[in-house]
């Protein structure tokens, strides 16, 4: 949260002198600058003018923008101020806009404007903005999403997981079987042009789609013990959790795993994996919540009653079987019981006689011009939850970022 500094040395710097030190400054650490006070926010906001928003969004956000991209139609511009007021989400009004209704609910995405409602035997795309159905789709799917680049349907036969891809020639682009490719995978993530797949002899390959087929690149084999539980993309290095906690990136020049880091959970407890720097693992109803910072960068969360998890931007989003919702910005939570700096419940929104409905399946996300809009899925409802931010904050930042 930005905040006025008081009777530091750096209140009387020269603005010309701390914009010649904001030009030698990554794009990362110009983020963190522009959270430190309003003044602070303003010269840097003069930097990205100059060298531009598009920079700001592809080095300063630790996914290269990858989530907020998909999840809007916004700018750059406006992206860079979306994701400053994920700062100050604690302050924010949640007002539950609407719901959706579908008894067989499987999975929910966002791409957008649009959320992806995935049932047993279809998908329907709803707009966001006017709650109106757009397109639907036949087909027995466990997970269905798209992007700039691509489509993905996920079908699971017995233990089988069965990845189809379509490529986009456009944004606009529908599934073209034509080209379509479909391959047995036990874990995959698709980020921006670049789905990243494993396989049953733990390799993990790159696919792209280069006009004309779907290339495939190795990029590493694991030859240790364990199994690759997690992908993530971090300031665009590729790195994968196994189960026993170990972490591993990609070396792209030597086709191999390079060891990154070992986390100390319990046996096998299937870790998810934020940025290259936390783990998350779901625990007992009966242990108790508590975090563990292993050294001055990596830290274990362990999270009683824990159902799902979503990473987006700097946020970390956990949703609970009893309907809770916390949100997180990890580089706040220094203390071994850290407290979220937004917390809902399905509750507040279900219906009365749906009140045993609660546990999250799905969490999601889209951002829409200086708000935010929450989605929270359980078995046979979506709520819409509308973040919407005090018209100060709103204000300050679009008068720095004009």
């Amino acid at each position: 949260m930005m905040v006025n500094s008081e009777n530091s040395d750096w209140d009387y710097c020269p603005s010309e002198i701390l914009l010649l030190i904001f030009k030698y400054l990554d794009n990362k650490s110009l983020f963190n600058c522009m959270t430190v006070n309003k003044r602070w926010f303003c010269l840097v906001s003069t930097t990205a003018r100059r060298t531009g928003w598009e920079n700001m969004v592809k080095f300063g956000i630790s996914d290269s923008g990858a989530s907020f991209r998909k999840k809007s139609k916004l700018e750059s511009r406006d992206i860079i101020i979306n994701h400053c007021l994920w700062q100050n989400i604690e302050i924010t009004s949640a007002v539950c806009q609407r719901s959706y209704e579908l008894d067989d609910l499987l999975n929910i995405n966002v791409y957008k404007g649009a959320l992806i409602l995935v049932g047993t035997s279809n998908v329907s795309y709803y707009d966001i903005e006017s709650n109106a159905l757009f397109k639907t789709s036949t087909g027995s799917y466990a997970d269905y999403d798209e992007n700039d680049y691509m489509i993905s349907a996920l079908q699971k036969c017995d233990y089988l997981k069965i990845l189809n891809l379509s490529p986009k020639r456009d944004p606009h682009s529908y599934w073209d079987d034509t080209d379509s490719q479909a391959f047995t995978v036990p874990l995959y993530k698709i980020h921006d042009d670049c789905c990243y797949v494993t396989t049953t002899d733990r390799c993990l390959f790159a696919l792209k789609w280069t006009e004309e087929l779907w290339d495939w690149k190795l990029l590493a084999r694991h030859y240790g013990h364990g199994v690759i539980v997690d992908i993530n993309v971090y300031q665009d290095e590729v790195y994968v959790m196994l189960n026993w906690g170990g972490l591993l990136k990609v070396d792209r020049v030597g086709l191999k795993f390079q060891p990154g880091y070992c986390f100390d959970i319990p046996k096998y407890s299937n870790p998810m994996l934020y940025q290259k720097y936390g783990a998350i693992i779901p625990v007992s109803n009966d242990s108790p919540f508590k975090m563990k910072y292993q050294d001055s960068e990596h830290w274990v969360l362990e999270c009683p009653g824990l159902t799902c998890t979503l990473e987006h931007g700097d946020m970390l989003m956990l949703g609970y079987e009893d309907g809770k919702v916390e949100i997180y910005e990890p580089r706040k939570m220094k203390c071994p019981e850290p407290k979220p700096i937004l917390s809902l419940n399905v509750q507040q929104f279900a219906k009365s006689y749906d009140t045993d409905n609660v546990a999250v399946l799905k969490l999601e996300v889209s951002e829409a011009e200086l708000s935010h809009d929450l989605f929270i899925a359980t078995k046979s409802t979506v709520y819409q939850i509308k973040l919407d931010h005090d018209e100060s904050i709103r204000n300050c930042i679009l008068n720095e970022c004009k």
